[in-house]
């Protein structure tokens, strides 16, 4: 026999729905949805909690790559202002007649004879 238990999900829409879980007469498991999307998690499980009042409420832990997005920005950052450091640089240096590069003095002549 499955306990009864109140499970919480976001959909691919970013709403949230919770669903109760249990067993009817027979033993057999049996699944009611929520009718409404929630906006929001705390909107959903309030209303799981309203709706089955004493039953345990399963919200899902929080997901890894979410917590860890802002160091993926500063390295897609710093590897972006390292990729046109390097394209400027071999721009200016390919260049015959860059102006970062010092062109050769001519030669004089002499006037002493």
């Amino acid at each position: 026999m499955t306990p009864e238990r109140v499970e919480v999900w976001q959909q691919p829409g970013r709403a949230w729905r919770w669903r109760w879980v249990g067993t009817d007469g027979s033993g057999e498991v049996l699944e009611l949805p929520s009718n409404v999307p929630f906006s929001t998690l705390q909107e959903a499980v309030e209303a799981a909690r309203t709706a089955y009042l004493g039953v345990p409420v399963h919200v899902p832990a929080p997901l890894l790559p979410h917590r860890h997005s802002g160091r993926r920005w500063v390295l897609l950052a710093v590897a972006a202002v390292a990729l046109v450091l390097v394209v400027r640089r071999r721009r200016a240096g390919g260049a015959d007649e860059s102006p970062t590069r010092r062109q050769p003095m001519p030669k004089r002549r002499s006037t002493r004879r």
